[in-house]
């Protein structure tokens, strides 16, 4: 996806963004069912998973020195990325999961959200995703 248009995926490596739909069921299933000692976490949407790493924090760093202009483009970029009301916000669109090692601590972003996560990977159909 590159200026909201798809695009192919070698047109302009590192330059366009990759998206695909993914059944997170199914790679649940995959993973747990593989034999090897794996955790699963999530899913959670992206904007509770930047949430919970803090994204509010960085950006009000970022706008301590930033332009007039440049506020209003990270402020509208952070309500894009986080927004979880709006056809436009990804917060909701799209989701993360992590596949770790099973005695591994819980990852960062996924803390106090794994019993919730997984009754909502079983319910829901598969979401967009970002690598």
């Amino acid at each position: 996806i590159k200026g909201h248009q798809g695009v192919q995926v070698l047109d302009d490596p590192g330059a366009a963004d990759l998206s695909a739909w993914v059944d997170f069921g199914a790679l649940r299933q995959a993973a747990e069912g593989s034999g090897a000692p794996v955790a699963v976490h999530g899913t959670v949407s992206q904007g509770s998973f930047l949430m919970h790493l803090g994204i509010q924090h960085r950006l009000q760093q970022l706008l301590k020195n930033a332009s007039p202009t440049e506020a209003d483009t990270l402020v509208a970029g952070y309500s894009r990325l986080v927004d979880e009301q709006t056809e436009a916000g990804m917060g909701r669109t799209y989701q993360v999961m992590a596949i770790t090692q099973k005695d591994l601590a819980e990852p960062a972003g996924f803390e106090g959200q794994q019993a919730d996560a997984a009754a909502a990977a079983e319910a829901a159909p598969p979401t967009a995703s970002r690598p």
